[in-house]
């Protein structure tokens, strides 16, 4: 149970989380559905040096995960606030946060007092170039205090490229990016999470200048490397599971 996590035993390979899988085919959903439930389990990540967003994957009692990318200074968590659907502010418990190093993704445990809903996560394995996907993400806020601009951001798109590489791969989609989407989750038509974006992504950061590309990190790619720190993943169509210790 997540409340027996203590940071000295983060690390240790008996610790296991249990994260939902969306594991057999569903109906496609209406855009306006998926918006509706992305706004749901995204969050804004927002501190003195950090403005990106994160999704919701699991919880136990008044603990979740948030799964985000991990921005160039690490220490900006230490003071930043976990914002979510309900505009309420919770606490990040910095002691405990995940690295998945080979990506710029963290999974970072999150105190609240309120239940959330968290996100179904789909199988990229299967990802096709063509298939619709949807982004969902917070912006920056504009400097002037005069310029109201909308907070949350859910754009539409295809999946233009599927890259296969020798360790990896990764996927490039037509959506629109703003600045601040750092993190944000990306989405199939089913509703199910598949990826997530980063900037700092070192595949996105070698495309030409002249070519700018959206990449997609698979998220069957971070459940691996989750699984190398003795995370373990199940398959479950109907609502997170709380994370739990392996035997």
């Amino acid at each position: 149970m997540l409340t027996k996590f203590k940071s000295k035993k983060i690390t240790s390979l008996g610790l296991g989380i249990i994260l939902n899988f969306l594991a057999f085919p569903v109906l496609t959903l209406p855009p306006q559905d998926i918006a509706h439930q992305a706004k749901k389990i995204t969050v804004k990540i927002t501190g003195s040096d950090l403005e990106q967003s994160g999704v919701l994957l699991s919880q136990d009692e008044n603990q979740y995960w948030v799964l985000t990318c991990t921005p160039k200074q690490k220490s900006a968590f230490n003071k930043a606030q976990i914002i979510t659907s309900d505009n309420q502010s919770h606490n990040i418990l910095s002691n405990q946060i995940i690295e998945l190093e080979q990506f710029p993704v963290t999974l970072i445990p999150v105190k609240v007092e309120r239940s959330y809903e968290t996100a179904i996560l789909g199988d990229s394995n299967v990802i096709q170039q063509g298939e619709r996907v949807y982004l969902a993400g917070f912006i920056q806020p504009s400097r002037n205090p005069e310029e109201k601009l909308p907070q949350f951001f859910f754009t539409d798109g295809i999946i233009s490229s599927v890259v296969e590489r020798l360790k990896s791969s990764s996927f490039t989609y037509t959506n629109q990016i703003y600045p601040g989407m750092e993190g944000n989750p990306i989405f199939n038509d089913q509703g199910a999470l598949i990826g997530l974006y980063c900037q700092n992504y070192p595949i996105a950061n070698r495309q030409k200048k002249d070519i700018q590309l959206n990449w997609g990190i698979p998220i069957y790619l971070l459940t691996e490397l989750a699984q190398q720190k003795g995370l373990t993943f199940g398959f479950s169509p109907f609502g997170s599971p709380p994370p739990s210790f392996e035997p």
